[in-house]
């Protein structure tokens, strides 16, 4: 099931998704004042944004670091240029909201009933917050649902047959090295930028479970969102590294760190190839 504002990609782009965030911020992320080509990027990619998914559409929230570092680093703040690239987000994405209005939200439900569960979302706000929370701490094989299991520990196992630990275990070390090394890169975000950040990924988590829910013609309000699943979040998993404080990892032997980190990923990816290749009895 995928919603139709997911159809302007294709729904397992999870790479696209998760690189878009970093390309809105490091693509005009100055080391001087902003040039007139960084802001035309900037302004560019705050369209594409907006056609993407529509709940990506929180996600221009990031240029509002910019003011900021640009403060920090003694330039102009940019502030005509954010005004821009958020309005180039907006307009791109109610764009696609009016092509798409005649879509419903999945196979399972009609346009009435697609715009009936939009309806009820809208008046019962309250219902819908308290699925939002539901859905943060429900387990996840005790609901109708058969496959929400599967759905969300694929972020760790793989989309389909379940990878075991020898698998999947070397890319999680990997990741989380390299995470905190590159937390130890100073991009001047202080408790405004963090700010910024929550408010990011609070309105991505809840457009995200208001699509899903309003699919569905809001039949489950007020319970677990069913539908949802690990890869939907892709976008915002690069957010929250933001909000880890700045560390300082380094390798006692740069050299053998990088041998280490490079053989994690180069066992993760042929052990991967041989689970899909190998025919097992």
């Amino acid at each position: 099931m995928h919603t139709p504002e997911a159809i302007a990609v294709p729904p397992h782009s999870g790479l696209l998704h998760a690189h878009a965030p970093p390309a809105l911020t490091v693509s005009a992320w100055p080391t001087g004042p902003i040039t007139n080509r960084q802001s035309l990027t900037l302004i560019v990619l705050s369209i594409f944004l907006g056609l993407i998914k529509i709940t990506c559409a929180p996600l221009i929230l990031l240029v509002w670091l910019l003011p900021h570092h640009a403060k920090n680093i003694n330039a102009k703040k940019p502030i005509l240029v954010c005004c821009l690239a958020t309005f180039a987000t907006l307009l791109s994405t109610a764009t696609w909201m009016h092509i798409t209005a005649h879509i419903p939200g999945s196979a399972a439900v009609t346009l009435d009933e697609y715009a009936e569960g939009k309806r009820l979302i809208f008046a019962h706000p309250l219902q819908m917050v308290k699925s939002l929370f539901i859905t943060l701490v429900q387990p996840l094989d005790i609901n109708w649902d058969g496959y929400n299991l599967g759905r969300n520990i694929q972020l760790f196992t793989g989309n389909g047959p379940v990878l075991p630990a020898s698998v999947t275990v070397p890319i999680l070390f990997a990741s989380t090295i390299l995470i905190l090394k590159g937390c130890a890169t100073n991009l001047h975000i202080d408790w405004s930028g963090r700010l910024i950040a929550i408010a990011i990924l609070i309105l991505f988590f809840a457009a995200t479970g208001a699509g899903i829910m309003a699919s569905w013609g809001s039949r489950s309000l007020g319970r677990y969102i069913d539908g949802i699943q690990s890869r939907y979040y892709f976008p915002i998993y690069p957010i929250l590294i933001m909000l880890i404080p700045r560390v300082k990892v380094e390798f006692s032997n740069r050299k053998y760190g990088a041998y280490f980190i490079s053989g994690l990923l180069i066992w993760r990816y042929a052990s991967l190839l041989l689970a899909h290749c190998l025919s097992f009895a």
